[in-house]
């Protein structure tokens, strides 16, 4: 009796599962299909903001969607620049680990001094310990371009910590 109820509960639940499946099938390839219907407003993904659709949308309660969003072409630089934005950005943030993380990615990226010179030097007065040893070395990789984060990095030479000492001693050689 036990083997003929699994039997039958096994399938129900494939004769359930099946429209189930499908149907989500269905609807995520509808959201990520090229030629989806577009909204009453473009939004611009990278930076954020709405820009006018050149087509109405079908029904007037058809919402903005950002999933649904369609980027205009873009000339082949604009990404390396929100890149750089994102990641200076990104040394200020309220998460210590995120700051951390954009310090060592700008440390070996061709990011431009002028945008990460004055955002390293501002990270070196972080209260976490971890950001401020890995903003000196970072630093140190723009060479003459940041000077401007001297200062800076003769004032982290009296930190408490001795990792931050050292790393800001590295960097100013």
């Amino acid at each position: 009796m036990t083997a003929n109820q699994i039997k039958l509960a096994a399938a129900i639940g494939l004769a359930a599962f099946i429209p189930v499946a499908y149907q989500w099938k269905v609807s995520s390839s509808e959201d990520r299909s090229p030629n989806a219907s577009m909204s009453a407003q473009q939004v611009d993904l990278l930076d954020g903001t709405p820009k006018a659709s050149p087509v109405a949308p079908s029904s007037p309660t058809q919402s903005a969607s950002p999933r649904k969003a369609v980027l205009e072409p873009r000339a082949p630089g604009d990404w390396q620049a929100q890149r750089f934005r994102f990641l200076v950005a990104d040394l200020s943030d309220e998460e210590w680990k995120i700051c951390r993380g954009a310090a060592v990615t700008l440390k070996g990226s061709d990011t431009p001094a002028e945008l990460a010179v004055p955002a390293l030097a501002k990270a070196l007065a972080d209260e976490e310990w971890q950001v401020r040893k890995e903003t000196a070395p970072a630093l140190a990789t723009y060479g003459e371009e940041a000077n401007a984060g001297v200062p800076a990095l003769i004032e982290a030479l009296r930190d408490e910590e001795w990792h931050v000492r050292n790393a800001s001693a590295m960097a100013l050689v």
